[in-house]
């Protein structure tokens, strides 16, 4: 699989480690120090993935408020190995949270698993708003009034 991946981290050595990791699964990887050069970035790609290391839930609330990055999964490490901070994170609007050191082989498989993840939602919405106009999204009686299902759920 491939997709284009942001990986964000300040120190070097992660850039060089996470950056050949990365290519050698035929990932194109783009690399930024901070979160101030994303802006340059974001207006011209559309990332499957963003891998941060990230040290405060601050900065993945920055990342969800950046256009074309409101449903892009976003993969968090961190050597904050806390609940609390951990919690705080995924509050924030991270998908998943690794503690350092993070081991390639579940880096690897996470990110194939939320790749995925966008593809098959982003399918089914596109079914649903065909649904939606074609006329299939039907208004069905509930014991809560007048509720709009598709189609399918009509035949269930």
């Amino acid at each position: 699989m491939s997709g284009n991946i942001l990986f964000v981290a300040s120190v070097a050595t992660n850039h060089i480690s996470f950056g050949y990791k990365l290519r050698k699964a035929h990932y194109q990887v783009h690399v930024i120090n901070s979160l101030k050069d994303i802006e340059s970035l974001s207006d011209h790609l559309i990332w499957n993935a963003i891998i941060i290391d990230v040290d405060y839930a601050s900065d993945i609330q920055y990342l969800e408020n950046l256009p074309n990055t409101d449903k892009t999964p976003i993969i968090a490490t961190s050597h904050k190995n806390s609940s609390s901070f951990r919690l705080s994170v995924l509050k924030a609007g991270a998908d998943q949270i690794l503690a350092k050191p993070v081991c390639e082989k579940s880096l690897l498989a996470r990110l194939r698993s939320l790749i995925r993840m966008r593809h098959t939602n982003s399918k089914l919405n596109v079914r649903e708003d065909t649904n939606r106009a074609l006329g299939f999204w039907e208004a069905v009686w509930s014991c809560n009034g007048l509720v709009p299902v598709s189609f399918e759920q009509c035949l269930l």
